[in-house]
């Protein structure tokens, strides 16, 4: 995914938490996420794609050894 996708559901997923906080300040959204534990596609897609690459680097090491 490209930076555009990426913000494109930054986006997706912030409207809807405005719309179920009934909120248009981002910065009260901010705070609910951190209280939340709730973490943006920005943040999650990172951490996945470097979870998958070392999982593909683990079994190219088992393979070849």
């Amino acid at each position: 995914m490209n930076k555009a996708d990426i913000r494109s559901l930054d986006f997706t997923v912030t409207r809807c938490l405005m719309k179920l906080f009934r909120t248009c300040n981002t910065d009260i959204i901010g705070d609910c996420c951190i209280y939340l534990k709730f973490k943006l596609p920005s943040e999650i897609i990172p951490c996945k794609f470097q979870k998958f690459v070392n999982k593909l680097e683990l079994q190219r090491c088992t393979l070849s050894c």
